[in-house]
């Protein structure tokens, strides 16, 4: 939204007489409906920021949080450094402060998410210890609602068909 402002306050001060009226009467209409400051509005130059990354996944994530950021869907313009894992993509400062934070929160849910899976995938598949450890232990409502996510998610998952093989000496 706050793009689509800058762009009619663009029009506004730049654009052709009539466009300039029009989009300064749209733009002030926006701006009281939405109650945005219109200082939010100030035109940004946009630089090279530079991301590392280290997993594919990560690399992925940063161009899925900034086509949600930009509202961009085609191929996104970057720059790669030859051997060294990090992209650098045009930014404007505060679309930059905006990806650092999504992708930090995603990213940590992501990380929590597989730890999630593979838990759900070893009960799916019958990949634990044999022996039975039967636990007295308490768990908090935070756990116990985490256990429950793992349950469904285990439920879901197709179980691998292995044939075992038992050696014998």
């Amino acid at each position: 939204m706050i793009e689509t402002l800058k762009k009619l306050k663009e029009l506004a001060v730049r654009g052709a007489p009539g466009e300039r009226e029009n989009a300064a009467r749209k733009l002030q209409i926006l701006i009281e409906k939405y109650r945005i400051n219109p200082d939010d509005l100030t035109l940004e130059t946009k630089e090279k920021i530079w991301f590392k990354y280290s997993k594919k996944w990560e690399k992925d994530l940063i161009f899925q949080v900034y086509r949600m950021v930009a509202d961009f869907t085609a191929d996104i313009p970057y720059s790669r450094i030859r051997g060294k894992k990090e992209i650098g993509i045009m930014l404007t400062r505060s679309e930059h402060q905006e990806i650092l934070f999504l992708y930090s929160e995603y990213s940590k849910d992501y990380r929590k998410q597989l730890k999630n899976f593979y838990h759900a995938y070893c009960i799916s598949n019958g990949i634990y210890s044999q022996s039975s450890s039967s636990s007295t232990r308490k768990y908090t409502p935070k756990e116990l609602e985490e256990l429950r996510e793992i349950a469904r998610m285990s439920s879901m998952i197709p179980k691998k068909e292995i044939i075992k093989l038992r050696l014998t000496a």
